[in-house]
């Protein structure tokens, strides 16, 4: 599980890289003992678990991607060149993926969501396109699971039902 980002290096890359094994249950030892060996990391899956590992991959690498995207190109409706808001979103992605992987998501999240900020809510279910509104909706459905569980003491039925309303 790595970005190889160039057919050309991507040799180079392997050494980062957590491999995952499936097959034959008299060889799989001989197999992940020989990834170890080379130094990576080694997990075996079952066959029928590789489309949903697949997907963790593209939600960790390509969906993110997306999202990237989304952002510059709302912070490019603000009047922001490319550049620039690539610039102002690196330290807010850099430092919250480090967060992230340091914490864990529970103790990572922040924002509206997590202060149970009913009203910034809204106002970016105001401002966003149907498209991006779609994806908002549907990150902050999890974030809130995420948030009930870090904030028991917390209703969050508020911010469901407007989410639900702009559906």
């Amino acid at each position: 599980m790595f970005p190889f980002k160039s057919k050309k290096t991507a040799y180079e890359d392997l050494r980062h890289a957590l491999f995952t094994v499936e097959g034959d249950s008299c060889h799989i030892q001989e197999v992940k003992a020989l990834i170890r060996h080379c130094g990576n990391p080694v997990v075996e899956i079952h066959r029928e678990d590789k489309p949903s590992y697949h997907a963790a991959a593209v939600f960790a690498s390509n969906l993110m991607v997306g999202l990237m995207e989304e952002a510059v190109q709302l912070l490019m409706q603000c009047g922001f060149e490319r550049k620039e808001a690539m610039a102002a979103l690196k330290p807010l992605a850099v430092s919250n993926l480090e967060n992230i992987f340091e914490a864990g998501t529970r103790d990572a999240l922040t924002g509206p969501v997590e202060r149970h900020d009913l009203q910034t809510v809204k106002k970016h279910l105001k401002v966003l396109g149907e498209d991006k509104k779609d994806t908002y909706i549907s990150l902050t459905r999890e974030i809130i699971k995420i948030a009930e569980d870090r904030h028991p003491e917390i209703s969050y039925a508020d911010m469901k039902q407007v989410l639900e309303e702009e559906r």
